[in-house]
């Protein structure tokens, strides 16, 4: 069984951005999830889910060509494509607290001073 690719706020909220969207008000929403395909270098934006069928997502899309476009995409057709490396998808929450994938390790904490830093000499 594939892993949803949205928690349930996340949904929540691309939901509340179709709705507004079917309702033909004119609206320019934040992505709430970015999906990245690390084997194909593809990355869907997605900002609303259609309210009719709870699957077709919409937002910018970018096919690793350099060329964005906003289009939709079917959340099942997404969740049932694997890569080589057996991990469909990188999945980063945008409007959370965190801006890391959440179904790959933490990433390791710094040790030492950052380069913005300024050290003492």
């Amino acid at each position: 069984m594939p892993q949803p690719l949205t928690t349930a706020p996340e949904r929540a909220q691309l939901l509340a951005n179709g709705e507004a969207r079917a309702a033909g008000r004119a609206i320019d929403p934040v992505p709430v999830v970015r999906l990245f395909t690390p084997d194909a270098h593809v990355t869907w934006l997605l900002a609303a889910l259609d309210p009719a069928d709870g699957d077709t997502a919409w937002g910018l899309i970018d096919l690793g060509l350099g060329m964005p476009a906003q289009g939709t995409v079917k959340l099942s057709d997404l969740a049932s494509i694997v890569g080589r490396s057996s991990g469909p998808y990188c999945v980063t929450s945008i409007s959370g607290p965190s801006a890391r994938c959440r179904n790959t390790p933490a990433w390791p904490s710094r040790t030492g001073p950052s380069r913005t830093e300024p050290r003492a000499l």
